[in-house]
């Protein structure tokens, strides 16, 4: 027999013994390609092709072979992706800014898209706690200090001299060792509250803190001048921008907005803008403000089912204290 012949015809007899091989490998290859789709949204995967390993089965004949690096055994033998950690909530990472976290997010418009470590965190000898915040309207950085007035006396010392390298550094409170200026692009500002020092680049961002404290410190001291707890309560935003505390029912709902506004409209110029307050079960709500002579007003309301609507069950005043608003 003619030697070319017989090499075609043992060819194509390989290439025919190949066939249902390479039609489970195609199929293996579609499923593993809709898995990894699938999963994509997800799961963490190594950005791997499937991929394609010559072998000597004859001329044109490909094993493909799938190459998955995040997969692991299950008891049966099986492989099942390998979930990504969901990262820690806020309050375990950065347990000592939730509170303020928690304020401003009840006291501003302001849209919280990120929470990082601060470099300012290796500024203070005092303390290591400092967040980055990233809103929708700037970046905020919040070191914590451990006493009350520490952070009143911090104060920046900025350098100017050179044009296009701008240092800072601070006085009023010891810093680290081996501490050096730091590098900014143009003027930081800093606003001091209690234990608190914020900082940012952003001419004017500091007036939405500054009226966070102001609206947080004059609610304080109605709730402490009634001997409230306000721990059984939570501010509700919603009688002026739509965000509520509690979801009530649209009745309920309305029932407030009509008592704030009775109460509001009661006001004298210079007067402190009513807040309210729901208690945790929704079956009482407190409407207070400070009057212009510094004067704490109370307002208490229980929800009486039976008749579907709010009832004002005590009004009281009594002296509080005066509180400056760093805004004005």
């Amino acid at each position: 027999m003619d030697l070319d012949k017989r090499l075609r015809e043992l060819a194509a007899a390989k290439r025919m013994a190949f066939q249902p091989a390479r039609a489970d490998m195609e199929r293996m290859e579609r499923n593993i390609r809709e898995r990894i789709g699938q999963k994509q949204g997800r799961f963490r995967r190594a950005a791997v092709p499937i991929a394609a390993v010559v072998t000597a089965c004859g001329a044109g004949v490909f094993l493909l072979t799938p190459v998955v690096t995040d997969w692991q055994r299950d008891a049966g033998g099986g492989r099942v992706p390998v979930a990504e950690p969901a990262e820690p909530p806020v309050g375990e990472r950065f347990p000592f800014a939730a509170e303020f976290i928690h304020l401003l997010q009840l006291y501003t418009d302001l849209e919280l898209t990120q929470i990082e470590p601060s470099p300012f965190a290796d500024v203070f000898a005092a303390t290591d706690q400092a967040v980055r915040l990233t809103t929708d309207q700037g970046k905020l950085d919040v070191v914590f200090f451990p006493n009350p007035g520490q952070a009143e006396k911090v104060e920046i010392d900025e350098d100017f001299s050179v044009p296009g390298h701008i240092t800072f550094t601070f006085t009023g409170a010891e810093l680290k060792p081996g501490f050096t200026p730091m590098k900014a692009s143009g003027p930081t500002y800093v606003y001091a509250h209690d234990k608190l020092l914020l900082l940012t680049n952003k001419s004017g961002f500091l007036a939405s803190f500054k009226n966070m404290f102001f609206l947080h410190d004059v609610y304080q001291d109605v709730f402490e001048s009634f001997s409230i707890d306000p721990g059984q309560y939570e501010f509700d935003r919603g009688v002026k921008q739509g965000r509520h505390a509690l979801d009530l029912p649209e009745k309920a709902r309305k029932g407030l907005r009509a008592a704030w506004i009775r109460v509001a409209v009661t006001g004298k110029v210079g007067d402190i803008i009513p807040g309210l307050f729901l208690k945790h079960d929704g079956q009482e709500a407190l409407i207070v403000y400070k009057s212009s002579d510094a004067v704490n007003h109370l307002y208490r309301y229980a929800w009486e089912e039976e008749r579907g609507e709010w009832v004002l069950t005590a009004h009281d005043s009594k002296q509080g204290k005066t509180i400056r608003n760093a805004n004005d």
